[in-house]
């Protein structure tokens, strides 16, 4: 994984060019807070979705390939692949940038760990884990997780 140092563009930029994703319930990608719609076609969806929600991990472009495309040959897969990222990429605006939101190298594909994302999923999994690991006294309502409750309901309201 590349360390990358911050300088003042780059921190100017890491607050003006958030990327949201919305994977529950209808997909939706928003970067400096206009719609993303250059995505060709749904597997480069999925392709971001899938490192947006294991991002922790630098993932084997075989393996991507593989998961992605899994009735292709693998020559077959890893050409899709590589259109896929290339058409990501460009989605992005990620091709020349400073600060890229996805380091794509010769053997492995991965989210900068450094991107300012937001992710509705991860956003979800917070408000919950705040009330499962509050401490609750007696059987009263819980103001603060009826807070964190109420907050995450868009979010469950979305799915359906």
């Amino acid at each position: 994984m590349k360390i990358v140092t911050r300088t003042a563009k780059s921190v100017y930029n890491y607050f003006v060019n958030e990327l949201r994703l919305y994977l529950l319930g209808s997909f939706e990608a928003t970067l400096a807070g206009q719609p993303i719609q250059r995505f060709a076609y749904d597997k480069v969806r999925v392709l971001l979705a899938y490192l947006a929600l294991e991002t922790h991990t630098a993932h084997h472009r075989e393996k991507l390939a593989a998961f992605l495309w899994p009735d292709a040959s693998e020559q077959a897969a890893r050409t899709s692949l590589r259109k896929a990222l290339s058409t990501l990429r460009l989605a992005l605006q990620d091709t020349d940038a400073e600060q890229p939101v996805i380091f794509v190298e010769r053997d492995t594909v991965q989210l900068n760990l450094v991107t300012n994302f937001w992710l509705d999923v991860n956003e979800f999994q917070h408000r919950l884990a705040a009330c499962t690991a509050h401490a609750h006294f007696g059987e009263d309502e819980c103001a603060r997780c009826v807070c964190e409750f109420e907050a995450a309901m868009p979010f469950i309201a979305a799915i359906f």
